[in-house]
Parts: structure tokens; sequence; C-alpha cells
């Protein structure tokens, strides 16, 4: 077996009982604590905390930097401003996703990448082209942790004489900012559906940072496990479950917001044209009843016709009700609609009941 990389903040998770990891893309993540459902609760209702460090981070510089964003993702990333942080999907030249990510604008002239995968490196080269522009992945110098639940500022700012109720939704600091003595870069964004915070630090901070969060005693760790019913009742999409590399257009996935088909030109961006004439499936999310999590994969029929596929299922801690975030026949999308779900024996009812299921205006991470 190959050796999994370990983050900064591994040696003191596996400290805290009932602690598991998981292998993801040769990185040994955090799968949890022994209860997913209470640590889905704790982000729900107070305040956690995760080891997000695997995601790749990328510094991009020099006086092409900007233009060389704008040319990989499918949102507009020119007009970002220093101190902002944007959201996008970046695809091939068939307009199918290679992946999503957020561009930090850091400098005028640096940007500060977070993606999924180490490939994304050489997908960022292509689409630059000819643009001006040094690359660098600093993944393993900059660990970083989610902070997140209605109660996240208040533990934040416990430790901190900056005025964190400043920083608005996707803006960061654009200075360091001392976290319990810890110089980190702040961001106001996060994976969840609440109100929440990254801190990236220098990985010879990362235990002392974690160790303060600790000590406040108002947040709990969590892992993949509980992420997983939280991103899937917020509407969040994976790579790998929700959408692949090369398959998947940004349209299926409800991307429409952050995909621009005018003018400047990015990697993809005919084809999507193309595209957006009428994507025949879409993303959205199914109530099943009875207690039975549908198999991933697992068909959706209308009567006898299958229409869609169950991709990310789970019993939802928050609804109380079994819920699958499902691709189906996009002009069979409405609310109340009812469909049929195979299970592992048998089939269940499943309705249409909007997406996302949680907070569908998006205002628990605006507040």
């Amino acid at each position: 077996m190959p050796t999994l990389t370990r983050t900064p903040f591994d040696a003191v998770q596996r400290e805290i009982p009932g602690a598991e990891f998981a292998e993801w893309e040769g990185w040994d993540w955090i799968a949890g604590f022994g209860d997913p459902v209470r640590e889905h609760h704790a982000v729900r209702r107070a305040c956690g905390v995760w080891d997000e460090s695997p995601l790749q981070k990328w510094e991009i510089s020099g006086p092409g930097a900007l233009l060389a964003a704008d040319r990989f993702f499918t949102n507009d990333m020119r007009s970002l401003q220093v101190g902002q942080l944007r959201y996008g999907a970046f695809c091939d030249d068939g307009g199918k996703m290679l992946g999503d990510g957020i561009a930090f604008r850091l400098a005028d002239d640096q940007l500060r990448l977070v993606t999924a995968l180490e490939s994304d490196g050489e997908a960022f080269a292509v689409a630059a082209g000819d643009a001006e522009y040094d690359l660098r992945q600093v993944t393993a110098e900059l660990p970083h942790l989610q902070v997140q639940g209605p109660h996240s500022r208040d533990v934040i700012q416990s430790l901190t004489t900056a005025d964190v109720s400043t920083l608005g939704y996707y803006r960061f600091a654009p200075d360091p900012v001392d976290v319990a003595g810890v110089p980190v870069l702040l961001a106001r964004c996060g994976y969840s559906g609440e109100l929440g915070y990254e801190l990236y630090c220098a990985a010879e901070h990362a235990v002392r940072l974690w160790e303060a969060l600790a000590a406040t005693g108002r947040v709990t760790p969590y892992g993949l496990n509980a992420v997983e019913t939280l991103r899937q009742e917020a509407g969040l999409i994976f790579l790998g479950y929700d959408y692949f590399p090369g398959v998947t257009d940004p349209f299926e996935m409800n991307l429409d917001r952050v995909v621009r088909l005018d003018t400047p030109p990015f990697r993809g961006q005919e084809a999507l044209r193309e595209l957006a004439g009428g994507p025949t499936r879409r993303l959205t999310t199914l109530v099943v009843e009875g207690d039975q999590v549908p198999p991933y994969g697992a068909a959706v029929r209308r009567g006898p016709v299958e229409v869609g596929e169950v991709r990310s299922p789970s019993a939802s801690p928050t609804i109380g009700r079994v819920i699958a975030m499902t691709v189906i026949d996009a002009e069979l999308i409405a609310p109340g609609e009812r469909f049929q779900v195979e299970l592992d024996a048998g089939s269940a009812v499943a309705v249409c009941e909007g997406y996302p299921i949680y907070d569908r205006d998006k205002l628990r991470p605006r507040g």
C-alpha cells in the first residue's frame, strides 16, 4: 500500500477519542470522531472545526495571473477585487467539467486557487495559454481549517482583536489576521451551508491554531462523514459523486450562474454556448419515503421509464428524512413531482421538494 500524506493537523486529531481516517487522492483525510450525527448537529446548531488541508492550493503570480485564472474558470475572474474570492467551474474543450474551485485575489498580480486534484495544475496550464504567470503548488505549506456554524463568528472573535463582523460573505482579509497568536488568512466561506470561515496558516503553526480553537470549549471536531450530510442538505456538489471529470457539464450541476457565455473567452466556452440551449438533465433533491437510503447510482423512474439517477443519498439529520441529490430529466423537475427510486430491495416513492433541500436562499451563510 502506498504511504498516504498526512496533514499538519493529523497528529493532534489522532489524540481525540474515536478519530477515524479515510483515503482520498493520496491523502489521509479525517473521516470523523465516532458520531457523525452529533458532529453534523454541532455544525448546524453551534460550531464545528474540520481539517480540509488536503485540498490543493496554488499560488499564481505575474502580470498575466488574473488573465490566466479568467481563462481557466467559467466564472468572471477579471473583476475580482483584492480581498474577494469567487467560485467557478473549469472545463475541457468540450465544455465538460474537469473540476471546480475558488480563486482568492491576494494582490494586483497574485491569486490563490483552491481545487480538489493535483492534476488541476496541468489543466490550468492548458487553459492559461500564453498568459504571463508563474504557478506554484503550496498545498503542503498552507494547511487550513473550516470553522463552521452559527457560533463560528463568536468563536473566532474570542481569539482575535480584529473585528470579524466586518468581513463580508465571500471576502477575506488581505493582510494576515492574528488568531490566538497565529497569523492566518481568514476567509468567510465554507462547505456546510452555514455561517463559516476558512483559516489558512503556515504548517508550523497548525497545532497551535487547532489547540487554541479547542481550548475555547465551543467547537466540535468533525470529518468527512458529517461533511457528506451537511453538504447534501445544502446542495453542495462533490467531484466523483455528483459530477464526473470530462463527462458532466456545469448546467447539469445547476451552475448556470457561474458560467459566462459572453466574452472574454475561457476554455470550453464555445462548447458551453451550444450546451446551454437545453440541458437534458439537472440536479435536484428528492425526499424518499421510508427509512431506507437508496444505493449510489440507483435508477429513478417515472412509471416504467428511467428518468434519472441517484448521485448523493443520505439520511438527513436536519430534515429527519432520507434525501437524495439526483440528476433527473430537466423537464420533469417541479415541486411535488413524484418518482420511484430503486432500493437494495424493491423501490420507494420519492418527491421533488426543491434544490437545495435546506436553506434554499442561502440566508444562513450570509447571516
